[in-house]
């Protein structure tokens, strides 16, 4: 059995388990609209998809059936919270084939609308934790351009703030004049980490700075 949880038009893999042992999940990334699935297809049709025959159906992604490993026929259930698939529960065999009933299908659609609406509410909480922290680092870093006037301290607080709103190791302002050439103007970082300045290039820092966008990795 598997489980990904959908976000826009990707799925993401969140567990999966063969014979009672975990199998690597959490790395799975499915592309709804580029790639062919049996994910993709309960997802736009919002409807559990049953697949006989794993091996010869025109649904199966051969690269997430080589992860599971062995699967002869598979079923895969949507999560569905008001009217809106937030995952995709999939179950497979890996004996014999089988046809599921539509019993079968109709049970497992009634077991997985519970796990929708227990998982929505995980997720609605766990946004809503992110607001209220996105909020209090805003708070914190408007207080403090109010209240200093001296922008090395202003700097200060926002990197280590911002570092640890984001569990992150290293948080660092880093300027480029007109010329494109850059500077490490500031940096907070853990105990026993090298300065960003020593380092000849930083990449991700560049890639921002020259396309003037938010880059995550």
């Amino acid at each position: 059995a598997s489980l990904v949880l959908v976000e826009g038009r990707t799925a993401r893999g969140v567990a999966a388990t063969k014979d009672g042992q975990e199998v690597p999940w959490d790395d799975v990334v499915v592309d709804l609209d580029g790639e062919s699935s049996g994910i993709a297809s309960a997802v736009f049709e919002a409807a559990p998809v049953s697949m006989v025959d794993v091996a010869s159906s025109p649904a199966t992604n051969r690269r997430l059936a080589e992860r599971i490993g062995g699967a002869r026929s598979a079923l895969l259930v949507p999560l569905v919270v008001e009217e809106t698939v937030i995952g995709v529960l999939s179950v497979v065999t890996t004996t014999t084939p089988r046809v599921f009933s539509q019993e079968e299908i109709a049970l497992s659609q009634e077991l997985v609308a519970g796990a929708a609406l227990a998982l929505e509410r995980w997720r609605s909480g766990t946004a809503l934790s992110d607001a209220l922290e996105r909020e209090r680092l805003l708070a914190t870093l408007s207080k403090r351009l109010r209240s200093d006037t001296d922008p090395a301290s202003v700097v200060d607080v926002a990197t280590a703030e911002t570092a640890a709103a984001l569990g992150a190791d290293r948080c660092f302002v880093r300027l480029v004049d007109e010329g494109g050439a850059a500077q490490v103007l500031h940096e907070w970082r853990r105990e026993g980490l090298d300065p960003a300045s020593s380092v000849e290039r930083l990449p991700v820092s560049e890639l921002a700075a020259s396309e003037r966008r938010t880059v995550a990795i």
